[in-house]
């Protein structure tokens, strides 16, 4: 690989978000996420690096092996939201998630909003649908 793009940024813990962790797990990713002394950002990036060394699907996807998928939209300074998609940005991504699926062996497990998989805002990419 010649080529990377940092589209994804610091991950959560799958575990975590999908509440399946075992005890043992749940308390290093509180350990890492509540440290006291730390600021919230050096706490995600610990998190995410600690989630980083897990293999995927035992992680959410990283930078280091993941295709990114922009879709432009506006972000409203006034709702402090990104603007819907539109039907022709969604009948694109239908194409490109259904050719990507076939030609990397992926499932639709393996298709993640931003904000599912990492720290980004909740309003990006809400009303994508490629499905």
């Amino acid at each position: 690989m010649t080529q990377k793009c940092w589209h994804i940024g610091n991950i959560k813990s799958r575990c975590n978000e999908l509440k399946t962790c075992t005890a043992d797990q749940l308390k290093e990713v509180n350990t890492l996420l509540f440290k006291k002394g730390e600021s919230y950002s050096v706490r995600i990036a610990n998190l995410s690096k600690h989630e980083g060394d897990k293999a995927y699907p035992d992680r959410y996807p990283t930078n280091d092996d993941s295709v990114g998928i922009e879709i432009v939209g506006a972000f409203g300074a006034k709702t402090a939201k990104y603007e819907a998609v539109t039907k022709e940005q969604n009948q694109s991504l239908v194409w490109l998630v259904t050719t990507l699926q076939s030609l990397l062996s992926l499932t639709g497990d393996d298709v993640y909003r931003h904000p599912e998989v990492s720290y980004k805002q909740s309003s990006e990419a809400l009303t994508a649908n490629w499905k």
